[in-house]
């Protein structure tokens, strides 16, 4: 503070989240500051640092570097983004530094942050949180799935250390869409992990769902577009009263409207394009009153006109490498 108020330097101070949460670094400058959240590399970043620069996308698919793209981002989907890992080029180095990782954020963000003294019940936690990453969470589901395995604590307790790793950005959550505060904090929540090798060092299961990486990508890739938040808000859509019931993963909202839908799914030609999910779009459509529709695939680009609606499918890599405000108008 001192040095600031002197108005001879720039400062700039990094740090891991642990020792640099942006309300403490605000209370402590008192206003004097401005804080930004830095995310893994994206896939545009993740190439570069490959030395591949991706100038005119049109050209990609028809040229022998689509081959290659789709190879790298198949790494990209189970190794991440963070980039020590991008840089490795040893696969069982790279999952040592992944594992590295998540061990610094919990013992040294978490538990050393936040003075907890059952490790093993808050490991236990986040390893259900990691396994359930890119589907619905309840407190109430992991309160009787560690009942189950014979951990005595609470839901309020359960409660803190999921706000605990989501102030530490190892997860986020995502609401269900409605007008309603009670809707939101009832309904199950979906959970997304800040880096898809963090997910597959602690659930190597996870190699076997590549449709669910692909949504914990895009997800958060909404979050760096929408610089956490500001910008726009991200939600997911299903049919109220009904929790069998049609759902579309993401609807990005500015100002209380919904601006677009966007579906998820890992499939390479429109064959294999779920009936299921275009019918949720289609619903979601006329509910929000919504028509930019868009079904996020591996390797499909097309468009179908259904209902008097659009809708765009695009694949991931493109998607993940185009304008932002392009793709939404």
């Amino acid at each position: 503070r001192n040095i600031y108020e002197k108005r001879k330097y720039r400062l700039v101070i990094s740090g891991s989240s642990s020792k640099l949460l942006s309300r403490e670094i605000s209370t402590s400058l008192r206003g004097r500051s401005i804080d930004i959240t830095v995310l893994p590399f994206s896939f545009k970043e993740f190439l570069n640092a490959k030395g591949i620069n991706i100038d005119n996308l049109k050209l990609i698919g028809y040229s022998e570097r689509r081959g290659r793209l789709l190879g790298l981002l198949e790494e990209y989907l189970r190794l991440g983004g963070y980039p020590k890992v991008v840089l490795t080029k040893d696969y069982m180095v790279k999952r040592d530094i992944l594992r590295s990782y998540y061990e610094a954020i919990f013992y040294r963000d978490l538990i050393e942050r936040y003075k907890i003294r059952d490790a093993t019940l808050l490991d236990i936690f986040l390893r259900y949180l990691m396994s359930s990453f890119s589907k619905y969470v309840s407190i109430s589901r992991a309160y009787n799935y560690l009942k189950g395995l014979g951990f005595r604590t609470s839901k309020s307790s359960l409660i803190k250390f999921m706000s605990y790793a989501e102030e530490v950005f190892l997860v986020y959550m995502v609401e269900i869409l409605s007008p309603s505060i009670k809707a939101r904090k009832q309904y199950p929540r979906k959970v997304y992990c800040v880096d898809n090798g963090i997910v597959v060092a602690k659930h190597p299961e996870a190699l076997e769902s590549m449709g669910r990486l692909m949504e914990n990508v895009v997800f958060i890739e909404l979050m760096r577009r929408s610089r956490l938040g500001e910008l726009f808000q991200v939600y997911y859509w299903r049919e109220y009263g009904n929790r069998t019931g049609r759902e579309v993963d993401f609807v990005i909202v500015e100002g209380f409207k919904a601006k677009q839908l966007i579906q998820v799914t890992y499939v390479s030609n429109g064959d294999e394009v779920g009936k299921r999910e275009i019918e949720a779009l289609l619903k979601a459509s006329k509910e929000l009153n919504c028509k930019n529709l868009l079904i996020i695939t591996r390797d499909y680009d097309d468009e179908m006109k259904l209902k008097e609606r659009k809708i765009k499918f695009i694949p991931l890599w493109r998607w993940l490498l185009s304008d932002f405000k392009t793709e939404r108008h």
